[in-house]
């Protein structure tokens, strides 16, 4: 129902006449304080951007004079003012309007419902707090000192390289209120029914969704205001329903992308629609990384809200793996795969050095009981397993280990990439050719160091020359040179509009990007064969020998990455292929190169991992050792203890990737 009113329908753009969404008169507040209000429900905008209470509006009321009559003797009315009674004024009389859409239903679940009709209209809230991480260029900052975090969530270190605070902060995010209290903790009816949820519920099919606003949202630079110092901790607030629903569409349209080398039609980190179901579990995963997004933005304590969301994501999801082992062939545990990846970036944002093993074997378990390959039926669950693999190749490569994961699931995913709507590139920014042989290159440098170990064992290298045969006789399909400029001069010359001149200069540069992406991966598997298979000859003293294999990669993979725009996040992909170029040069003007790359990286993604490189390869440098042995030194002693089976024992890894 709606009456009309002529000056609420033109003060804001695009307001309907019903008066359920709007108000005929000014919030309290706003009234008080003589300032415009758009007079939106529940609460207006204009306090929503300056982050301030709204007290309401006032809601005229009205009774049917005929309600009012009863033949209940036992109830007797108070007399009524006579003046009130011969009023002879009739009710005030509404028309029914057609509105332009059903109502959503209430909010259920602490404010997680459907964020479809829940998306702000003035986007310039969240550019005001993330800034766009494609379009903006911040400052490089020195990296820290420290490899590993004891206590990642309580350390303020990363608040001295924080570049801005929130212009203007969000409703009800940064209160001062001893009455907003954090999260409670969650009932065990709710634990039950995250780990009971179907995968067809967790997993629905179908492409990014588009309508709302925030994934259609351009990117631009944005310049970050200095910090101000935040007057109290930051708590969170779960009794205000939009507050959830602004950080999980801060998720959705920023956070979720950071990972991959650019957004796809088929993230497989997006979860709007998931969290909308009410999974507590992806609730407080999705909250505890963009609260340690927050603080190394905002410079704020987000600390304890981040830690207290991860420990509940822990628990929920580890309450979720033991239902499903006593619940072994009846409940299929593969939703599990969507916070179990969350939780692995949460990682990535603390530390290089992990125990990143503990995420793979749950991920693998639940895929072997599930079936095995033949269980990744769908799009989205064959997206998420690629990364994992990924992780998975990364990591044994660093650490010269066999892939926790078996090999069949890589086959399955690369017979499939032709057809899905992913790829190993979009992904990881490595091409999945490649990705093949970095598997086959961990295992054979698990191989090569036992033969090392061994006084009568020898290591075969004839795989391993195999490879690197496979290696340099591989088409980059991503190479502009197919194209050759015979044919692109023998095309007809035609007028181009503006608009398709930008078009075609953007995809060219994006190609271009692709390619000299994928060569970088190409050299940093034969710096790799270079290093680990054949780095016996640089310890003997026909040093220069070694040497002279390692230079051409090395300038090869970094001229490759500067040729990288660091508008693109593609750059962003090539940490690993930075590290072994770092590790092996003694170039000044490269190491310095690599250096500022990580600077760079840290600060625009908000990557810790980032920053544990610099403190690697300043050890290295100083030391003249071989990288791999720098690696041992900071991981053999939980190797060791993992290997020999002890009570709560996980090794230790550097993840690069």
């Amino acid at each position: 129902m709606s009456t009309a009113n002529p000056e609420s329908t033109t003060t804001t753009k695009g307001k309907r006449t019903n008066s359920l969404a709007f108000a005929q008169t000014d919030c309290h507040t706003c009234a008080s304080s003589g300032e415009h209000c758009d007079r939106r429900r529940p609460k207006c905008s204009t306090c929503l951007r300056q982050g301030r209470r709204c007290d309401g509006f006032v809601t005229p009321l009205s009774w049917d004079p005929r309600r009012m009559k009863t033949d209940d003797s036992a109830v007797h009315p108070l007399p009524a003012d006579p003046s009130i009674m011969n009023n002879s004024t009739p009710p005030q009389r509404f028309q029914f309007v057609t509105g332009a859409r059903a109502r959503k239903p209430d909010l259920a679940l602490s404010g997680l419902g459907t964020l479809g009709e829940l998306c702000l209209d003035d986007f310039s809230i969240f550019e005001s707090l993330m800034p766009d991480i494609f379009g903006s260029t911040p400052p490089l900052h020195a990296p820290t000192d420290s490899i590993g975090v004891e206590d990642p969530f309580m350390t303020e270190a990363s608040d001295t390289t924080a570049p801005a605070v929130l212009p203007r902060t969000p409703p009800a995010l940064l209160t001062g209120d001893d009455s907003v209290h954090p999260v409670d903790s969650v009932p065990q009816d709710e634990v039950h029914n995250d780990a009971l949820m179907s995968s067809a519920e967790a997993f629905p099919p179908g492409p990014v969704d588009q309508s709302c606003p925030l994934a259609r949202q351009s990117t631009a630079v944005h310049i970050l205001s200095p910090r101000i110092a935040a007057p109290r901790p930051a708590i969170l607030d779960t009794s205000i329903p939009n507050q959830h629903e602004w950080l999980l569409e801060l998720y959705d349209s920023k956070f979720c992308v950071l990972p991959l080398t650019g957004d796809t039609t088929l993230n497989p980190f997006r979860c709007k629609r998931q969290t909308s179901q009410g999974s507590r579990l992806l609730f407080h995963s999705i909250l505890a990384l963009c609260c340690q997004h927050l603080k190394r933005l905002t410079g704020s304590s987000w600390s304890s809200e981040a830690a207290e969301h991860r420990r509940k994501a822990a628990q929920l999801l580890d309450t979720a793996l033991q239902q499903g082992r006593q619940h072994a062939g009846s409940v299929n545990n593969l939703h599990l795969l969507e916070p179990i990846l969350i939780l692995f970036t949460l990682d990535c944002t603390l530390s290089a050095s992990g125990t990143w093993a503990t995420h793979l074997h749950r991920a693998h378990s639940m895929l072997e009981a599930a079936g095995g390959p033949g269980a990744l039926i769908s799009l989205r669950i064959r997206s998420q397993v690629g990364m994992l693999i990924w992780w998975d190749v990364t990591l044994a490569l660093i650490s010269r280990q066999r892939p926790i994961m078996r090999q069949a699931y890589l086959d399955h995913l690369i017979r499939w990439e032709a057809q899905d709507a992913w790829s190993f590139f979009d992904l990881t920014g490595c091409p999945g050719y490649l990705i093949a042989r970095l598997y086959h290159l961990a295992e054979l440098a698990q191989q090569s160091e036992i033969a090392a170990s061994m006084k009568w064992l020898s290591f075969d290298r004839t795989p391993v020359l195999a490879i690197e045969r496979e290696i340099r006789a591989w088409i980059n399909e991503h190479d502009a040179s197919l194209c050759s400029a015979d044919d692109e001069a023998s095309e007809p010359e035609e007028v181009e509009s503006p608009a398709d001149a930008v078009e075609e200069e953007k995809e060219f540069n994006r190609r271009q990007d692709a390619f000299h992406c994928a060569e970088a991966w190409r050299w940093t598997l034969l710096l790799y064969i270079e290093s680990v298979f054949r780095r016996d000859w640089t310890k003997t003293p026909t040093r220069q020998r070694g040497r002279v294999g390692l230079r051409r990669p090395v300038r090869k993979i970094v001229d490759h990455t500067r040729c990288c725009r660091r508008s693109s996040q593609t750059q962003k992909q090539l940490l690993l292929p930075v590290f072994l170029a770092g590790s092996e040069t003694l170039d000044p003007d490269l190491r310095e190169f690599v250096t500022d790359y990580c600077a760079y990286w840290s600060e625009k993604s908000q990557y810790s991992m980032f920053d544990s490189v610099p403190v690697l390869l300043r050890e290295i440098w100083a030391s003249g050792m071989w990288w791999g042995a720098v690696v041992d030194s900071k991981t053999k002693g939980g190797q060791e203890e993992a290997r020999q089976g002890q009570q709560g024992a996980t090794a230790t890894q550097f993840l690069f990737g």
